[in-house]
Formats: structure tokens, C-alpha cells, sequence
């Protein structure tokens, strides 16, 4: 009997935010951050290629990290780690982790006081 192997997502638990506008209609935007999801993650080194490539359309990767199989997230989302920091979403990649699981993989690029 073949059991199914899960990965090991110990590096810490990250919330996937959406902004939503709070404002009346017809006044300025008021965006407010709100969670839609939790999600343990995983986090690896940021390799030189994913680095370069992202400095090449302006954008600076500061993490990698892997969390379950989770094909809605969106570059318009953001990610908030239990540390408080907060980071846009580069890129996401759907993969398969080293036990056959499907996975997503997040470049994230840190937000922030200026880009606030």
C-alpha cells in the first residue's frame, strides 16, 4: 500500500491578503487589507536566475516560498508573513514538489515604508 507523502511547510504560517476598497461610491479609494486565506509555507533560497530576471522588468525578488496547491492566488494579491512584513507577488508557478504533490511556488518582493 502506497501512502501518500506529504511535504514538510515548516518555515511558518503566511496569510493571503486582498484589497478591497472601502470607500463610499464616488469618493476617493479607500483600500483595506483583508485575508482570504492561511497558508504554512516553505521557504527557499532565492536563485540567481529568478533574481536577474526580475531586476530586468524592475522588480526585486526578496522570497521564494511554496505553499499547498493553490491555483486562485493572483499577482493582486499580497502576502503577509507572522513576522508582519508584507510582499507583492512576482510570479507564481504551479509545480509538483519533490513528493508528487502539486504545489504553488510565490517570488514575492518585500513591501516597503516608500512603497506604501
Amino acid at each position: 500500500m502506497n501512502k501518500k507523502i506529504y511535504p514538510i511547510r515548516n518555515d511558518g504560517k503566511l496569510k493571503i491578503n486582498k484589497m478591497d476598497n472601502i470607500s463610499d461610491p464616488g469618493n476617493m479609494p479607500n483600500l483595506k487589507s483583508k485575508t482570504i486565506a492561511e497558508r504554512f509555507y516553505k521557504e527557499f533560497k532565492v536563485g540567481s536566475s529568478r533574481y536577474s530576471n526580475a531586476m530586468q522588468i524592475g522588480r526585486k525578488i526578496t522570497k521564494v516560498v511554496n505553499i499547498e496547491y493553490t491555483k486562485w492566488v493572483t499577482e493582486n494579491h499580497q502576502i503577509a508573513l507572522q513576522d508582519g512584513s508584507l510582499f507583492n507577488i512576482v510570479q507564481i508557478q504551479l509545480d509538483i514538489d519533490e513528493y508528487g504533490n502539486k504545489s504553488t511556488v510565490l517570488s514575492l518582493e518585500e513591501i516597503t515604508n516608500e512603497q506604501t
